[in-house]
């Protein structure tokens, strides 16, 4: 099945990334921007799928800061150190995304060219390559692109790869580069970006990203997401669907709660009851998730991701569906959701137990909120459905579990590193 065209990937991705923090995304656009015409000019045809890589590297290059707060710094030319976001960055590319083979260029983005050169690294030149038109970016943002050319010549060899310099500088020359407005510049990026073919595996690896990006909002939010796509597989398991269905609950359950990246994280980790307001506000994320879905994946799996709020009986939200109006994918995903909500820990309250999950479940159905085929099965078989969710959420618990403490070793190692001057190493 084919759940996105190769063509709307990046636009996906670049789309969800804005809900976060639309600075960074078009910072990196223009980045990206600049990185594909100097390697067009440099080669003079096409890229190949690896140098594409790069490009696509140089488009997330600044995706940490988003978890590490590093935004209003990174967009300012006299900025001082910033490894986190490196790090970070480099960490959630490597193993969360189908780009970790080009992801040391995230890594080193901001080293020096004179220690850079000093790294063994197989993506020197990438991370010099983002390097150089990072900054020039920033200094054009700030209304500083005449100080560029002198920028170039005094940090040749020192904060710049000199071919690179010079390379930009012929660039300039023949394209106009500093003189070519956001959506010049941009144009040949997107234009290249949707000429790239993704594989099945490669198109999923995006999305899981994607999921995996709420993570900038909510650690909490990533946790509650991986457990609510096991307990949907198995429910859908249990249920004896499809491979084409169960398919669209593994998307849908993924996705479903994409829009919180827009949703503060003042409300998102809040310890207490939500006020009216704020519930107002967390219940935007579902019409968001539609909004950020709608036109790119498949409609049966945008329809399961927006709708894992509705209820039976209409007093759901975002557009208060009813009965035979919610399809059998839609009200598992829904079930899912409110497992996964009661038996895992939350910022506003503790794990709850065998009997108050199935309680609760009880008095939801009774009411007519849920589906009773769904809630009747989860109730009769609670306990293996949720050993298979735990077995099957293991892995990917442990693959972002273990990103974020390889995040706080490699930190502190960096720190340690820039005083010898010999910049990190990658994991």
């Amino acid at each position: 099945m084919e759940i996105i065209s190769s063509k709307h990937v990046v636009d996906i991705v670049c789309r969800t990334l804005g809900r976060v923090d639309r600075r960074l995304t078009g910072h990196g656009e223009r980045v990206a921007g600049l990185a594909l015409q100097l390697l067009l000019t440099q080669k003079g045809e096409a890229l190949s799928r690896r140098e594409m890589d790069l490009v696509l590297a140089a488009l997330f290059h600044d995706v940490g800061a988003y978890k590490t707060d590093e935004i209003d710094g990174l967009l300012s030319f006299e900025r001082e150190g910033g490894w986190d976001h490196a790090v970070y960055g480099y960490l959630f590319l490597k193993n969360l995304s189908p780009l970790g083979a080009v992801a040391d260029a995230v890594l080193y983005h901001h080293c020096p060219y004179r220690e850079l050169r000093q790294i063994d690294t197989p993506h020197r030149m990438g991370a010099a390559l983002i390097c150089l038109c990072d900054r020039v970016d920033v200094l054009v943002q700030a209304g500083r692109k005449a100080e560029v050319p002198a920028l170039l010549a005094r940090e040749r060899g020192n904060l710049f790869d000199p071919l690179l310099v010079d390379l930009f500088l012929r660039a300039d020359g023949e394209r106009q580069l500093l003189d070519q407005g956001e959506g010049a510049l941009c144009a040949p990026l997107w234009v290249a970006a949707s000429r790239l073919s993704f594989d099945e595996g490669e198109k999923r690896a995006f999305l899981q990203m994607l999921a995996y990006s709420i993570d900038f909002r909510s650690e909490c939010t990533v946790l509650h997401t991986i457990t609510t796509v096991s307990v949907s597989l198995a429910i859908a398991r249990l249920l004896g669907l499809d491979e084409d269905t169960r398919q669209c609950i593994y998307y849908g359950a993924l996705l479903h709660d994409l829009g919180k990246v827009s949703t503060p994280v003042s409300i998102l980790e809040k310890p207490g009851r939500l006020t009216g307001e704020e519930m107002a506000v967390m219940r935007e994320h579902a019409a968001v998730t539609g909004e950020i879905l709608g036109g790119f994946v498949r409609d049966d799996i945008y329809r399961i991701a927006m709708r894992h709020h509705e209820k039976l009986d209409g007093s759901g939200y975002p557009l208060g569906l009813r009965g035979e109006e919610l399809s059998l994918p839609e009200r598992v995903v829904a079930v899912a959701d409110i497992v996964s909500a009661l038996a895992r820990e939350r910022s506003y309250k503790e794990a709850f137990d065998r009997e108050r999950v199935l309680a609760i479940l009880g008095q939801m159905q009774a009411a007519g909120a849920i589906c009773p085929r769904v809630t009747a099965l989860v109730c009769n078989h609670y306990d293996r459905l949720m050993e298979s969710a735990r077995a099957g959420s293991a892995p990917v618990l442990a693959l972002y579990q273990g990103v974020l403490r390889e995040y706080r070793t490699l930190s502190a190692e960096i720190r340690a590193a820039s005083r010898s001057a010999t910049g990190p190493r990658p994991a």
